[in-house]
């Protein structure tokens, strides 16, 4: 387990790496109007901004995970073409 050190070292990462979204607050939905005036959801029902996330990165975020989005796509393929060649009755832990 983290320290309370390490925890607050990690959230104060984390929150240099993405900011709540502006537009729907961190919710990651957008409300909107009707014809009628009265409120409701959008059919959509995800924010437009953050795509239903809640959160923006920053600039940092992006950049960091610019670097890191190429491992992170590789251990993916990697994940996928193991379950392809190994159906799941033959994956160790499962």
């Amino acid at each position: 387990p983290l320290s309370a050190t390490q925890t607050l070292r990690f959230t104060l990462l984390i929150t240099d790496l993405k900011t709540p979204c502006t537009l729907c607050k961190g919710s990651g939905f957008e409300a909107g109007y009707n014809e009628y005036g009265s409120l409701q959801s959008r059919l959509q029902k995800k924010c437009s901004q953050c795509l239903g996330k809640g959160y923006l990165l920053t600039k940092l975020g992006r950049e960091i995970w610019g670097l890191l989005r190429p491992m992170v796509q590789d251990l993916v393929r990697e994940e996928l073409q193991e379950r392809q060649a190994f159906p799941k009755q033959f994956r160790s832990g499962s």
